[in-house]
């Protein structure tokens, strides 16, 4: 019996309580009367005992106070790991929310930009419709008397036989004249009427052959070079009239810009899903950033010209589902690259320029 009392005591189970894992002590203390250092209700502290983090529990129990010693380091590495989740988690969200606010930004930006483009290609549209409307008033009221003229001048040429030698002159040049400010008018109505194209199988390669042999004997008479390099000779689908009136006013404002005894290069070839038609030449003088002017109507770096020849042009590619671009590789010299995808969608195939 005294045995199993003193198993049974409070002074036994306090001292098997204090052998337990994760325990450092536990003992029963009187309790103090009035505010002393336990109070009536249970409380726990945090104590640094030099050698490791521990929490002291104080419980009333009856006129004593119950004291233990618990081990806290497990929860200080536990309340340190959250610390540490919780920044990481914080920095995880925060890079989320750049990463998806930059993401964001670039929709609305792409999505401005196809915005600006649309609206600046209705602009386009809505103003070569009305320049067509314009132009067909025009070439109207503008041939009849310019043709009136042409045939008076040649009447005069050829019945007049009293007129000298200086009026002959007088009325050639003024022949040439009329015959200038007719080809204007043809080329703003041409520039203004809308292009249906016809698509079947071309070769470009043939195409840019065929535009060559026309223009070789000026090119030799004013001693430039073509250096023509193709790597292409496949075929595309395309109209192969308007591809030719393109590529030819390409190469012919290219032979107009040159200065005597430079070459041009030439060159076709294949980029991605694209066919390529580079021509590069000397003799041009804007800078890099005003470029792209040549490829607007009535803009001209010559003294002779409409300034309609690229402006045609790139409106042929358009409607080719294309594009032009103007490239200047060093000063006094640009670069013209003419871009036709080999497939284009439906709506492509069936509007006009």
């Amino acid at each position: 019996m005294d045995k199993l009392k003193i198993q049974i005591s409070l002074e036994h189970m306090v001292g098997m309580l204090s052998d337990q894992a994760g325990i450092r002590y536990v003992r029963i203390e009187p309790r103090p009367l009035g505010n002393g250092k336990y109070a009536d209700a249970t409380q726990v502290r945090i104590v640094d005992d030099n050698k490791d983090k521990m929490a002291e529990v104080s419980v009333p129990f009856g006129k004593d106070v119950l004291v233990a010693g618990l081990k806290a380091t497990h929860f200080f590495k536990r309340v340190n790991q959250l610390r540490n989740e919780f920044i990481v988690f914080s920095i995880i969200i925060a890079g989320l929310g750049v990463f998806f606010s930059w993401l964001l930004y670039r929709y609305q930006e792409a999505h401005v930009n196809h915005v600006q483009r649309f609206e600046r290609r209705l602009a386009a549209e809505k103003e070569d419709a009305a320049l067509g409307r314009a132009s067909s008033t025009i070439t109207h009221e503008i041939r009849n008397p310019l043709n009136a003229i042409s045939m008076g001048l040649q009447r005069l040429q050829i019945e007049a036989k009293e007129i000298d030698d200086e009026h002959r002159v007088l009325i050639s040049n003024l022949m040439i004249a009329v015959k200038r400010t007719n080809s204007i008018i043809t080329g703003l109505h041409r520039y203004a009427s809308p292009l249906i194209h016809h698509d079947r199988k071309v070769n470009p390669d043939s195409v840019v052959n065929h535009i060559l042999e026309l223009y070789r004997q000026p090119c030799v008479t004013a001693s430039i070079a073509i250096d023509y390099k193709p790597e292409f000779h496949q075929t595309i689908t395309a109209d192969s009239g308007l591809l030719e009136e393109a590529v030819e006013n390409l190469i012919k404002n290219a032979i107009e810009a040159q200065p005597n005894g430079v070459d041009i290069e030439i060159r076709l070839f294949q980029q991605g899903s694209a066919l390529v038609l580079s021509i590069e030449n000397s003799g041009f003088d804007l800078p890099e950033k005003e470029a792209e002017k040549i490829l607007e109507p009535y803009f001209t770096t010559k003294t002779r010209g409409s300034g309609l020849g690229l402006s045609i042009s790139a409106r042929i590619i358009r409607a080719h589902g294309g594009w032009m671009k103007v490239i200047v590789p060093i000063p006094g010299r640009v670069r013209i690259n003419l871009f036709l995808p080999f497939e284009r969608n439906d709506h492509e195939n069936s509007r006009g320029g």
